[in-house]
């Protein structure tokens, strides 16, 4: 489930920010319960961003900061207690994990910056050891996403054997194989600024990504274009669009 064959060949369907556009059913990006229905839909990944706090904890937020506190300026206890739009507290990276082991979705983490080249180095190894932990260090279960090269470099070393996407950026696919990266993830605008990147990327054995695609007629282009996924704030329709395109290759 999550993912079908269509024009261009199979593609994934990730559930952006864990399926947060969900907010009719009460949940919120990134929020436990949004997971939870990632899960229960079938998709093939649910993507969500890893922060770390000042006092290096692993908390699980898409934006910098939350309800007015920066996460990566104060310690763990000043912001435990904050909650999210559907009322759930900040989930941390551990609670996240031991949601995201119950199914075989993919978790998709964004490592996000933790305000310095320092404390990224912090926050990807202490992630590691986390999915460690946890017993989800398992590229099947697994893939990371980072904007930081820095970051993506990292993990390629102590997490040779997994999928890392690099974040939006201008490196070609050439550009991204000589540094030891497998794979790519960019706006809509990247990739039909440069189409011959799909190509090129497969040759090189790069996954591609594209995300935050909500239009019907993006989500059949991307298909079209023969990426291996896509992210979606709207994974329902993405789901809709695959079906019809499968329809007219029958």
């Amino acid at each position: 489930a999550g993912g079908t064959s269509a024009g261009g060949g199979h593609v994934n369907i990730c559930a952006h920010r864990g399926f947060w556009n969900c907010a009719d059913a009460g949940h919120a990006q990134n929020s436990i319960a949004s997971l939870g229905l990632a899960q229960e839909f079938g998709f093939w990944g649910s993507e969500f961003d890893v922060q770390m706090t000042k006092d290096c904890f692993l908390v699980v937020n898409h934006d910098g900061d939350i309800n007015g506190k920066s996460i990566h300026d104060n310690n763990y206890e000043d912001i435990k207690d904050e909650l999210l739009s559907n009322g759930e507290k900040l989930a941390t990276l551990s609670q996240y994990l031991e949601q995201g082991k119950k199914s075989k979705t993919v978790m998709e983490l964004e490592i996000k910056g933790a305000g310095s080249p320092e404390r990224d180095s912090i926050a990807t190894m202490l992630t590691l050891q986390a999915l460690k932990d946890h017993k989800v260090f398992d590229p099947k279960r697994v893939e990371f996403q980072a904007f930081s090269f820095q970051v993506c470099k990292l993990l390629a070393r102590y997490a040779p054997g997994f999928s890392c996407l690099y974040l939006e950026g201008d490196l070609s696919p050439e550009e991204i194989h000589k540094e030891g990266l497998n794979g790519i993830a960019y706006s809509k605008h990247v990739f039909m600024n440069h189409p011959e990147w799909v190509q090129d990327a497969k040759a090189r054995g790069i996954k591609t990504d594209v995300w935050t695609i909500n239009e019907p007629d993006d989500m059949r282009y991307f298909v079209e274009a023969g990426l291996d996924q896509i992210e979606s704030d709207y994974p329902l329709v993405l789901r809709e669009v695959l079906g019809e395109l499968e329809e007219k290759a029958k």
